[in-house]
């Protein structure tokens, strides 16, 4: 990455979210401009995690068709880690698709939670052209719930496999993995989990 197609990044997103930007520290803009810099390829997932503070301030971005965000949280918090804030923007990038375009689904709320989603109005519109792909970026702040963590390399892999999987319409096995992440906190933490499932995982987004 260089500071030009970082910069070029950082020019595409303050066109279409100046305002929320402005409430954000620059920290957490370079890391957004960062995620959305550059072309990405069809699937390909982007994280970065970075200390901050006590805590971890972690990125990650992908296809805006991916229905990534319950994912994401599902796999963060199943592994010790609670999201104090989450900021969430979606972004037209320029790309080459290598399969069709997918229908795009209506916009849903966010889950129901005691932490702070911050809802970003949608972006000055842009044009839906074939090379046009819409990319989301998700910013979470994160402390450590246990005294220990996987490791950031073992909860890295399963976002990829699971937001993939998503992705590639393999819904159930992207859902499965969030699934098999709790119930093996569970178990180690010694509630066993028989009884704590099925586990549903959903995304109710609001339209804006």
């Amino acid at each position: 990455m260089t500071s030009q197609t970082t910069s070029d990044a950082l020019d595409a997103l303050t066109s279409q979210w100046e305002d929320a930007l402005s409430e954000l520290d620059p920290s957490s803009v370079s890391i957004i401009a960062q995620l959305l810099e550059g072309e990405a390829t069809y699937g390909e997932v982007r994280m970065r995690v970075e200390e901050s503070g006590a805590g971890w301030r972690v990125g990650v971005s992908t296809d805006a068709r991916s229905n990534a965000l319950p994912l994401v949280a599902g796999l963060l918090t199943s592994n010790g880690l609670d999201i104090h804030q989450a900021d969430i923007f979606t972004i037209g990038a320029a790309s080459r698709p290598t399969t069709p375009l997918l229908r795009r689904q209506p916009p849903r709320r966010p889950p129901p939670s005691d932490f702070g989603w911050r809802r970003r109005r949608r972006p000055r519109s842009q044009p839906a052209t074939r090379g046009t792909q819409r990319r989301v970026a998700m910013l979470f702040d994160l402390s450590e719930r246990s005294a220990s963590i996987p490791g950031w390399d073992k909860i890295e892999r399963d976002i990829r496999t699971a937001v993939r999987d998503s992705l590639s319409g393999r819904t159930e096995s992207a859902t499965s993995t969030v699934i098999d992440r709790f119930a093996e906190a569970l178990r180690d933490a010694g509630q066993g989990g028989a009884d704590q499932l099925p586990i549903d995982i959903f995304t109710d987004v609001e339209s804006s």
